[in-house]
């Protein structure tokens, strides 16, 4: 390879623009139900999650709140 072909290959460089964003949500979740076994953590949740949203999950138990999470 001679040395002018080392260098155009040093110099390129692959510019991909982002593409147009499709909405508003990053997150939209209707009717979510989570229990275990015969106890309902909670039922028919419905919540969205715009984009920088922040979460904030408040209750007692950590177990609880972490499985919500997954």
């Amino acid at each position: 390879m001679s040395q002018d072909q080392k260098q155009l290959d040093e110099k390129l460089e692959i510019y991909i623009p982002n593409g147009p964003r499709l909405g508003t949500n990053v997150i939209e979740a209707k009717g979510v139900a989570k229990g275990y076994g015969d106890k309902l953590l909670y039922d028919n949740l419905n919540f969205n999650l715009p984009q920088a949203g922040i979460v904030g999950i408040i209750g007692l138990m950590v177990l609880v709140k972490l499985q919500f999470l997954e």
